[in-house]
């Protein structure tokens, strides 16, 4: 049976394959302005006509947790040794 929804199938080519990425047009009323349009999306249904989509959030970029600093290890003697050097001047 087939299906009554047309289905527009677009290739494109993403870094070293093809992705294959499959968009409707729909046929819808605005929210905001309430004006019939059309509107191609790969998604589910719009709300908004392009002239009142609202701005995309701002993402802020993934804050990495920075890597911590290397520390210079030192042993028991050693400390031991380095103290005794400076109650010995």
């Amino acid at each position: 049976m087939p299906s009554k929804k047309k289905v527009h199938v677009r290739a494109y080519t993403v870094k070293a394959h093809e992705r294959i990425i499959q968009t409707r047009v729909y046929k819808f009323i605005c929210e905001k302005c309430d004006q019939g349009t059309t509107r191609e999306s790969y998604g589910p249904m719009p709300m908004y006509c392009k002239a009142c989509r609202p701005p995309a959030a701002k993402v802020n970029a993934a804050k990495k947790k920075k890597k911590p600093r290397p520390v210079a290890v030192r042993t028991v003697k050693a400390h031991q040794e380095q103290q005794s050097r400076v109650v010995g001047e």
